[in-house]
């Protein structure tokens, strides 16, 4: 992948992220949730929502976009984007799952914290597992799927927050260790004032919040969201991920980390 400018598209399943590459260093602009797997997304539709995201960037030769699961999964879908990007005037590629694990391989190696740690990447169509030793597990659901089978944006008396856990966990490798887990995780709970010690989260605390907000309505979780509104429907489902991850395999703590597949490819772009 090459890169000379200064800016970069995550185009995930669940939401947009913004990057600016200046001087070396990457900085999130901006993080606009379209959650493209529940809704009809046509050409017209993606077009206006990567405009809007696009509205301070001034040339848009500039940009590279990268896009994921949703749109490998759904073919019309691959090809409304495309047709949406080339109207703008933009480059994207869609990645397969092995391709984003080396990138989130690449995003923790950025961090001194989280590359000693196996890691997680979780996003609407699919996830993406690494360890710390060079295996990786692939999934084929995200958050998006979870929400729709097991009714986690419904009210919460239907919420099936206990079978959503048991079908993360029987997915998991048996090898998982201490994780990382990112896309934003750490900026979330600091929002929240879940208590962190030396960038750990521990079981315990995480388990209180995430029961916690398992009983928070719509209204309430849109209201209290760190990005925008509509982000916070994936996070009874992301709550789920987690503690399936913690308690399948014994683990007393994790890791939130902001690392996404941004940071890999910024990893990717910079000379060695």
């Amino acid at each position: 992948m090459r890169m000379s400018d200064s800016h970069f598209l995550d185009l995930g399943s669940h939401s947009v992220k913004l990057y600016r590459r200046v001087e070396g260093e990457l900085t999130l602009e901006q993080t606009v949730t379209w959650q493209v797997m529940e809704s009809a997304s046509g050409v017209d539709q993606l077009a206006a929502v990567l405009a809007s995201v696009l509205t301070d960037v001034p040339d848009m030769r500039s940009v590279e976009a990268v896009a994921t699961a949703a749109f490998r999964q759904d073919h019309d879908l691959g090809e409304a984007l495309s047709f949406a990007c080339d109207r703008l005037g933009l480059r994207v590629k869609i990645i397969d799952q092995e391709a984003e694990a080396e990138l989130l391989r690449l995003a923790v190696s950025t961090s001194s914290d989280a590359k000693g740690t196996d890691a997680i990447n979780v996003g609407g169509g699919s996830i993406q597992i690494i360890s710390r030793d060079g295996r990786e597990h692939l999934l084929p659901f995200g958050i998006s799927d979870l929400n729709k089978e097991f009714g986690l944006t419904d009210v919460p008396e239907r919420r099936q927050i206990e079978a959503c856990q048991t079908f993360v966990a029987r997915q998991l490798p048996e090898w998982l260790g201490l994780f990382s887990y990112t896309g934003g995780e750490r900026t979330y709970l600091e929002h929240f004032g879940v208590p962190m010690t030396n960038s750990w989260c521990s079981y315990r605390d995480f388990k209180a919040f995430a029961d916690d907000m398992a009983a928070w309505e719509e209204k309430r979780l849109h209201a209290n969201s760190p990005y925008d509104p509509r982000w916070m429907d994936g996070a009874v489902a992301s709550n789920c991920i987690v503690l399936a991850c913690l308690e399948q395999n014994d683990l007393d703590r994790f890791m939130p980390a902001d690392l996404n597949i941004g940071h890999g490819v910024h990893q990717s772009l910079t000379p060695h």
